[in-house]
């Protein structure tokens, strides 16, 4: 179904259904099994894309999508590694002598999933992801329902950081929606992951609680390894934003004829509509300094001015 919308057999905006009938009920078989939507989803081409002799199913035999999702995969556990180690601060509490250690390896794997985002960016070329990756990512219909393409994103992880560490809250609206819409495109076990990140609290909120202590050793450790790990986070979210969707996304895209840019994008907005809000989602995790949309700015200065 993505090679047909790819190559333009279906279009999802001049159709009521998809007249690939047999593929749309062979989809909502599986998808209704699998308890996801009824399209490949990120989770299934990469962390459960079983690879015989090295190598694994891909939409075409092209260089760069085989680097694409390497990347990505171990891009993607790497975000899964931090996020276990800071899914395990709670329990404990934030005072708990392992809790040093916990924020340590979440800044080791945000570093890893750095330096391989800066590897992919150096190494895969914008016109083949551009024009030979990205197309069979885009969304289609299965039956009468369009259903936005798979997304790099589609992991749990990244939103377990975010609310975990308090960089994000599950009250902020138009944050809650954005984690919301991408829950079917989450395999069960994500979903699970997911939805505990929702009742957790934060590290953030946790350690300014503890501000009386700050003339304490444990305290200021551990506020002095919370903010590396949100530097980290911070580092390689902008990263992505900066170089990868600008420079593989966003830039193409302005060399495209403006009647061919309506369906652009894996996740269905329009193109403009989701650089906002990739961009404000970047902003929350730099815990930038804005009025429009909110952001721990302010807690992370105050957390900062406690052990300066």
């Amino acid at each position: 179904m993505a090679a047909c919308r790819r190559h333009e057999i279906t279009e999802p905006s001049q159709e009521r259904t998809s007249p690939l009938v047999e593929a749309s009920t062979l989809a909502l078989h599986l998808g209704a099994s699998l308890g996801t939507a009824p399209r490949f989803v990120t989770g299934h081409t990469e962390t459960y894309n079983r690879a015989v002799n090295g190598v694994y199913r891909t939409c075409t035999r092209a260089p760069a999508e085989k680097l694409f999702l390497d990347h990505n995969t171990r891009g993607a556990f790497a975000y899964m590694r931090a996020a276990d180690a800071l899914g395990r601060i709670h329990p404990m509490g934030v005072s708990h002598p392992a809790t040093l250690d916990l924020l340590t390896h979440a800044r080791e794997a945000l570093d890893d999933a750095y330096e391989m985002n800066v590897e992919l960016g150096r190494t895969l070329d914008v016109d083949d992801f551009f024009f030979r990756v990205r197309p069979y990512y885009k969304p289609y219909r299965v039956g009468s329902v369009e259903y936005r393409g798979a997304n790099a994103g589609d992991f749990a992880a990244f939103n377990q950081i975010d609310m975990l560490l308090g960089l994000c809250s599950p009250t902020d609206l138009a944050y809650s929606q954005i984690v919301l819409e991408k829950f079917p495109y989450l395999t069960p076990d994500e979903q699970r992951r997911l939805q505990a990140s929702f009742r957790h609290p934060n590290v953030l909120d946790e350690l300014l609680t503890q501000a009386d202590h700050v003339d304490q050793t444990w305290c200021r450790e551990l506020t002095a390894a919370f903010l590396d790990v949100c530097r980290a986070h911070g580092r390689a979210a902008a990263q992505h934003h900066d170089e990868l969707v600008n420079g593989f996304i966003k830039r193409p895209s302005e060399q495209i004829p403006a009647e061919h840019l309506a369906g652009i994008t894996a996740s269905g907005p329009p193109l403009d509509v989701l650089l906002r809000a990739l961009e404000g989602l970047r902003d929350r995790w730099l815990a930038a300094d804005r009025n429009d949309i909110p952001t721990r700015h302010a807690e992370l200065a105050a957390l900062r001015a406690l052990i300066s």
